[in-house]
């Protein structure tokens, strides 16, 4: 589980859905949220918040694309544990380490190797936040 401190930097809300700018570092994330009595006293401008997300839902790219997943951020590959159907991707980030399941297949289809320049990006309503 990739587990990053942010704060919330802003809020739009439309009935019980909310899209929230979480900074983390100098990268601001969007997160997609349904509110409920729990979340919605969680959901103050400035508080500090810790975003989470599964190692299976990064997605990686070679070149930047207009598509419409609203996180993406540059990194480089630190290191790759290749196994027969999923290879584990560590990357370095701005922010520091994001860890990446990805298959193997697509591993080889990428040619991705060690030291390169890659991006990473995560659909909005796929960051869980936990509040502090």
């Amino acid at each position: 589980m990739n587990s990053f401190q942010g704060n919330i930097k802003n809020i739009e809300s439309d009935g019980n859905l909310s899209m929230l700018e979480i900074e983390v570092s100098s990268v601001i994330f969007h997160v997609l949220i349904v509110d409920n009595s729990t979340t919605s006293k969680n959901i103050v401008l400035g508080k500090k918040v810790t975003c989470m997300w599964k190692e299976t839902e990064v997605i990686l790219s070679k070149n930047p694309m207009e598509i419409s997943l609203e996180n993406c951020f540059s990194c480089t590959t630190k290191s790759i544990e290749k196994e027969k159907l999923l290879s584990k991707v560590i990357l370095i980030s701005s922010f520091g380490e994001v860890h990446a399941i990805i298959s193997s297949k697509s591993l080889e289809k990428m040619n991705l190797k060690t030291k390169e320049s890659v991006f990473a990006m995560i659909n909005s309503n796929e960051i869980m936040l936990s509040y502090d």
